[in-house]
């Protein structure tokens, strides 16, 4: 196996994750272009995610990783070790993927940008798509979706009439509803009968992130 010497102190305070790919990528003596083929992007995409002028999203993540022999966690957050760990069967192949932070089952709020929070393992099948995970709060959603729980929102799934799915509001505020239409309306319904459903004419702006495709739910915590 490739071993590399990284320096003792990769982890510098408001060090970005394309700060981190960069000293990685050199410290392994890879160019951005051998980088750029291996995950399979443009090699001014590379360039952008090192400058900060763009961030990799979570369908890179893993592969840039892999690519350089580092761990996902020390990656996204820069702590932990750096160096990831040996490669092992497994009768459950799992892939993992970030969580961000909290999404609202309630009234809609700005939860702003908690970085990475922490990471979730989930079926094998989700690696190298644009997935991410959010955690709820609140209870709108019960009982499919209950205060704490674990969601993997998929960005490359089409939000389609009767899914769950996370919207971003016009104000930036962030909510996580099942999608309805009627005549020309949007309709983000809860699935608890004891919350009103928000209702969106044409002339209001909303954008879905994504749609819920997993629920992890946490028992006993």
């Amino acid at each position: 196996m490739r071993k590399i010497n990284y320096i003792t102190n990769m982890r510098d305070k408001g060090e970005t994750i394309g700060a981190r790919i960069k000293k990685a990528r050199e410290a392994g003596g890879m160019s951005q272009l051998r980088l750029a083929r291996q995950i399979g992007v443009p090699f001014q995409r590379v360039s952008e995610w090192e400058r900060g002028i763009v961030s990799p999203s979570a369908r890179y993540l893993k592969a840039i990783a892999d690519a350089l022999s580092v761990s996902l966690d020390w990656l996204l957050s820069g702590r932990g070790p750096v160096e990831g760990p040996e490669k092992v069967e497994s009768s459950f192949p799992i892939s993992q993927v970030p969580v961000y932070g909290t999404v609202p089952g309630g009234p809609p709020y700005d939860p702003g940008d908690p970085g990475v929070i922490e990471m979730i393992g989930v079926p094998a099948e989700y690696s190298g798509r644009d997935v991410f995970g959010l955690i709820v709060k609140g209870d709108s959603m019960a009982p499919t979706l209950a205060d704490g729980d674990r969601v993997l929102v998929a960005r490359d799934v089409k939000p389609r009439d009767g899914l769950v799915v996370v919207v971003r509001l016009d104000a930036g505020e962030y909510t996580v509803k099942r999608l309805r239409s009627q005549d020309k309306l949007l309709i983000l319904s809860p699935d608890n009968p004891n919350f009103q459903p928000i209702v969106l004419s044409p002339e209001d702006s909303c954008e879905v992130i994504g749609v819920v495709v997993e629920v992890i739910r946490r028992l006993n915590t």
